[in-house]
């Protein structure tokens, strides 16, 4: 179905369809990129369904493609309402059927951003954490917690001692705020060289009583269960993206 999609919007010209890339006059070019940003979208949402942290947003991904499907949705409706095609129509089904689940990875892809932030929202209200999250991800979290500490504020914490009323107390032997817990397995898609990983003993598996770090290779190409924060620079950095895809 998506090879039916692109080759479709490959014979629609590039007037017609909004794009927030450069102009261009190729044709084809310009339908390379989009394909491009579909198989983004299929891997942003699969890394942040699996990842146990919050992603970096991806603006361009996001915006690119609310654009695409809008103006697809809007061909199909002028179609059907032309009476040129209908359900009935091959192309007219496939189109539909690849716009709704492109439209369904999309908004996935932005509620599983926002119940992660909701279950965490005094972690991502760090600011060295805010550069993760978009604009409107950043004000809906405030509002979130400001309604959600406001509520414990009028029906249990006014009730106790002073000494216990804080939310966000850390010391030694308790940390109120939660968060992800970036030591949890996932698999592992390895897509380019990585070059030699470094494994420090709390992460290594077996490493009780050890107190030497590790080196470890993971070969392209392969899949591998492994902890989360091993892999993490390659999915938070931009500079790697791409090189691991989680499953």
């Amino acid at each position: 179905q998506l090879f039916f999609f692109s080759n479709w919007l490959a014979m629609t010209s590039t007037e017609e369809i909004p794009s927030s890339k450069e102009d261009t006059n190729d044709d084809e070019v310009d339908m390379d990129n989009y394909r491009e940003e579909i198989e983004r979208l299929v891997r942003r949402h699969r890394n942040e369904k699996h990842a146990p942290e919050v992603l970096p947003f991806d603006q361009d991904v996001v915006e690119t493609m609310s654009e695409l499907l809008h103006f697809v949705d809007k061909s199909l409706k002028e179609d059907r309402a032309s009476g040129e095609q209908g359900p009935t129509h091959p192309s007219w089904y496939f189109r539909s059927t690849e716009t709704e689940r492109l439209t369904y990875l999309l908004s996935d892809y932005l509620r599983i951003r926002l119940r992660k932030l909701f279950k965490y929202p005094q972690y991502y209200l760090d600011l060295e954490r805010q550069s993760f999250l978009s604009s409107s991800e950043r004000v809906a979290l405030r509002e979130y917690w400001d309604l959600k500490s406001a509520y414990l504020e009028n029906r249990l914490l006014c009730g106790l001692p002073e000494s216990w009323r804080k939310l966000d107390q850390v010391d030694d032997l308790r940390d109120m705020i939660r968060s992800p817990c970036l030591q949890s397995h996932i698999y592992a898609r390895i897509h380019a060289d990585l070059g030699q990983l470094q494994i420090t003993p709390s992460t290594k598996l077996g490493s009780q009583g050890s107190t030497q770090d590790t080196r470890l290779t993971l070969d392209a190409g392969e899949t591998y269960l492994i902890r989360y924060e091993v892999v993490r620079q390659f999915l938070v950095e931009p500079e790697h993206d791409g090189k691991v895809q989680l499953v």
